[in-house]
């Protein structure tokens, strides 16, 4: 009897995907594939799955919280996104780190970002500090290593120290799944290894943060519905029953000052835009200066007016226009005395959803 319990919490180890150890078995009773652009193959030798254009491969029971993530990808020099998702906890909602096999040995060579809503933040999370400069082998195996640990992460690409780090995983210290996906070019996975740890700690350092703006806006109030952006981009006037029918919630900005406006809501094809809210109080009528940055689109009104319409998206400008978010647009709002409100329509194109502001500091104006 004993022997036989021993073997059947043997075969709960082996299968339930969550305290495997070692290579795991690449079959339909640990992996499921989303579409069958996926599939298990003898790729040169090493037992593989092929994945193609938009394919997720999962794997089943999998509740990743700390610990090590290993495997080998096969990759071409073409232009592609293959990565993984890990700690997801559904709805769209993951850390994700990903390659761009075409970008090898430049800074855009792969990319942390957190995905929320099925919304990859990309725009919001750029620069050093989410990239590594790395060369990839074309005509071999690459070698990717995660290690997770609370908050943070260190990446290892085909090295025995850390390439990245990540100080601030963006869905804070939490547990979910494992998949992976990628989009544009097929690529093959091999040699897939979970060790789960409680107490793995990272070595690596972040690339320091730039210094904040002054006068940045810690956190904005954002509208919980989203609106089609017909109704409220570039036009003259915000219809009030747009506001009216809203809840507000208090978004935070992120460690590079922006609101990642996806943490509220996903959006749809016809519903693809947020309203934020700023309120100031003026002790007098008068121009204040506000700068801001957003992705992709904006629309800004003040007490129900247009002010100003941006256009930012992804190569809308050139192909070299990656849609990036920082303090690029200002304006002059016209303030009355007493209450205003300052309504940023923001829509989401492509890339990440994000608001960021800073105000001229006046005596006599305050955010209310």
């Amino acid at each position: 009897m004993k022997s036989f319990l021993m073997l059947v919490f043997a075969n709960l180890l082996l299968f339930s995907g969550k305290l495997f150890a070692g290579v795991i078995p690449l079959d339909n009773q640990h992996w499921q594939f989303s579409k069958d652009q996926a599939r298990f193959v003898d790729y040169q030798g090493r037992a593989s799955i092929k994945v193609l254009d938009r394919a997720k491969v999962k794997l089943i029971g999998e509740n990743f919280h700390n610990g090590v993530i290993e495997f080998d990808i096969r990759i071409r020099n073409k232009r592609g996104f293959p990565g993984i998702h890990f700690r997801e906890s559904g709805n769209g909602n993951s850390e994700v780190f990903y390659l761009r096999p075409n970008a090898s040995g430049t800074s855009s060579a792969n990319q942390y970002t957190p995905s929320f809503n099925d919304i990859f933040a990309w725009q919001l999370y750029t620069g050093a500090r989410y990239g590594a400069a790395v060369s990839y082998h074309y005509d071999n195996w690459n070698r990717v290593k995660l290690v997770v640990s609370g908050e943070k992460m260190d990446v290892y690409i085909n090295s025995e120290k850390p390439v990245l780090h990540i100080e601030k995983l963006a869905h804070g210290d939490i547990a979910g799944g494992i998949s992976f996906q990628g989009s544009l070019d097929d690529y093959y996975l091999s040699n897939i290894r979970i060790s789960h740890q409680k107490q793995v700690k990272t070595s690596g350092t972040a690339v320091a943060l730039k210094p904040l703006p002054e006068n940045l806006v810690s956190a904005f109030s954002v509208a919980t519905l989203p609106v089609a952006s017909d109704e409220v981009e570039a036009k003259a006037i915000l219809e009030p029953s747009l506001i009216n029918r809203q809840n507000w919630i208090q978004v935070q900005v992120n460690e590079l000052g922006m609101a990642n406006l996806a943490r509220v809501a996903g959006r749809t094809k016809t519903k693809n835009t947020l309203l934020v809210k700023l309120t100031l109080a003026s002790d007098q009528a008068r121009l204040l200066r506000l700068k801001y940055g957003f992705s992709d689109r904006l629309t800004l009104f003040v007490n129900g007016k247009a002010l100003s319409h941006s256009d930012r998206t992804f190569k809308s400008q050139d192909d070299r226009f990656y849609g990036t978010v920082g303090l690029f647009d200002s304006v002059f709002l016209p303030l009355k005395s007493g209450q205003n409100d300052i309504v940023f329509a923001v829509t989401e194109g492509f890339g990440g959803w994000g608001l960021m502001a800073a105000l001229e500091q006046v005596t006599g104006v305050n955010i209310i």
